[in-house]
């Protein structure tokens, strides 16, 4: 067993006795706390100051907490970024079964306008025979097939709208916990000021 090491409390001068590898010690007479530091082998004591603990460990904690909440902050703005180009994204696909249907539409009314012009410079004698209502039939049928085609099915712009949905409700969670974050940095910060106004 390790022999005690016996000194005096270098505040109140009562005796003090602690072991051989005890990092901090407290004199029972006066209650002061002090550091063991052990030098070319003997030991100092060194008085801690309970305040000036106190303010380094909460400068300590408030410097880890703010890097920690920068830190949140990037990733929520990076997850903000891609959340709102992904719901463009969909919006966009959710929106084009419409534009491609009204494209389609107007190349089908340029089509049947294409056989009335090739029609009246053959001769007037083609317009309104068979062969030009037929004619008029087919670029007719296989334009509204191709729109039929274009427009999207009901159920896929249903589930893109879902998506959308889901999508900008997770949006919104993103951004109050953006705002969150945000005002507890500013908390922090102001409650920081004060102690660096005193310091």
């Amino acid at each position: 067993m390790l022999t005690p090491i016996k000194t005096v409390c270098p505040v109140c001068r009562n005796r003090l006795e602690f072991s051989v590898d005890a990092d901090t010690v407290i004199c029972s007479s006066c209650g002061n706390t002090f550091r063991v530091s052990r030098r070319e082998g003997g030991i100092a004591l060194a008085r801690i100051d309970p305040e000036a603990e106190s303010v380094a460990l909460s400068s300590d904690r408030t410097e880890t907490l703010s890097t920690v909440i920068d830190e949140r902050l990037t990733e929520v703005d990076e997850l903000l970024e891609e959340a709102e180009a992904e719901v463009e994204a969909v919006r966009s696909r959710e929106q084009s079964g419409p534009l491609r249907a009204g494209c389609s539409l107007f190349a089908l009314f340029f089509a049947v306008l294409l056989v009335i012009i090739l029609f009246g410079l053959l001769g007037r004698e083609y317009v309104g025979g068979k062969l030009f209502y037929l004619a008029l039939a087919v670029i007719i049928v296989v334009g509204l097939f191709r729109i039929r085609a274009k427009l999207s099915d009901q159920e896929e712009v249903e589930r893109l709208k879902r998506t959308r949905e889901e999508m900008e409700t997770a949006l919104a969670g993103l951004r109050t916990e953006r705002d969150r974050l945000a005002e507890l940095k500013s908390r922090l910060s102001e409650d920081d000021e004060p102690s660096a106004d005193r310091d």
